[in-house]
């Protein structure tokens, strides 16, 4: 199984940091062994962004059949064609597993798209990251 991590940055540190993605995954790869660390829970806090767990969950329910999607409690379960997704979704962080990345990428990363443009998504294990969707170019008058 493949986990990616998704978490939703605020769009003045996404146009700061869009080129500097390192920096960012190095950031939230320490994040879990250092979250009780007041500091680093403050610059967390100020990079990110919290999802509407309640709005996510709805959006993805909507891209699929009644039959194939599952919940319980800020969890979908999505068993479509040949995919079984599991999403769990916090304010802070949005967990999906798949069984690949080409998976994952076809049967969810595709809507998160048009959800929100600034999700960074982070595979610890396989030390994979990046922006989910392409930075915007901004049209100057």
């Amino acid at each position: 199984m493949q986990k990616f991590s998704l978490f939703l940055i605020k769009e003045n540190v996404a146009d700061a940091y869009y080129h500097k993605s390192d920096i960012l995954f190095h950031f939230l790869q320490r994040y879990p062994s250092l979250k009780n660390d007041e500091v680093y829970r403050k610059q967390f806090l100020y990079i990110t962004q919290e999802i509407s767990t309640d709005h996510l969950i709805q959006f993805i329910q909507k891209q699929y059949p009644t039959q194939s999607v599952r919940t319980s409690a800020h969890q979908l379960y999505i068993t479509y064609q040949s995919a079984h997704i599991k999403i769990t979704v916090n304010p802070t962080e949005c967990t999906v597993e798949g069984s690949s990345l080409h998976e994952v990428e076809q049967f969810v990363f595709e809507y998160l798209r048009s959800f929100y443009s600034t999700f960074f998504v982070v595979n610890i294990a396989d030390q994979q990251f990046g922006w989910l969707s392409p930075q915007r170019k901004r049209l100057m008058i």
